[in-house]
C-alpha cells in the first residue's frame, strides 16, 4: 500500500465532514470559476432579509488564531456578508498572505510547497469550510465553521 498524496488526504478529510453531516459529496465540488465557497450546513438558505450586518468577523487560518473583519459602508443581508467574506478568501494566496498565517494551519508546508497545492487563501483552511451556524450581534457577523 502506498501513501495517500497531499491532494488525496485534503479530500478524504473534506470526505469525512461530508459524511458526518449527512451530505453528498457532491457538497465538495468546485464551482467552475475556481473561487472559494463554503458548505452551507445552515439547514436554510442564507438570508437575504433583514439588511442588519455593519461587519463580518472570520478566522483566516485552520485554528482560528488570526481572523480578519470586513467592515460595510450600508447594511447588508447575511448572504451579501457571507458572498464578501468568500469573495476575500478567494482571492489568490500570495507569498506574504501565507507567511502571516501559516503557524496556524494544518499543514505546515513551506511557500514552495504550499503554492504547489492551494490556489487561493481559502485552500488554506483545507476541510474547515462548513458553515454550521450564524450569529449577529451589534450589527457583526459571526459564526462557526466546522471540518
Amino acid at each position: 500500500m502506498t501513501d495517500a498524496t497531499p491532494e488525496q488526504m485534503l479530500l478524504d478529510s473534506k470526505l469525512v465532514g461530508c459524511m458526518i453531516r449527512g451530505l453528498s459529496s457532491s457538497a465538495l465540488e468546485d464551482s467552475d470559476d475556481g473561487k472559494f465557497n463554503y458548505i452551507n450546513c445552515l439547514d436554510r438558505e442564507y438570508l437575504t432579509k433583514p439588511l442588519n450586518i455593519k461587519c463580518v468577523t472570520f478566522n483566516i487560518s485552520r485554528y482560528g488564531q488570526y481572523t480578519y473583519t470586513i467592515e460595510f459602508p450600508e447594511l447588508v443581508s447575511e448572504k451579501e456578508a457571507i458572498e464578501k467574506m468568500e469573495e476575500y478568501m478567494s482571492e489568490p494566496l500570495t507569498e506574504e498572505y501565507y507567511a502571516t498565517i501559516v503557524d496556524d494551519l494544518f499543514h505546515g508546508e513551506s511557500w514552495e510547497q504550499a503554492r504547489e497545492w492551494f490556489k487561493c487563501r481559502g485552500d488554506c483552511l483545507t476541510d474547515c469550510k462548513f458553515l454550521e451556524s450564524t450569529t449577529v450581534e451589534d450589527g457583526e457577523l459571526t459564526f462557526f465553521i466546522g471540518s
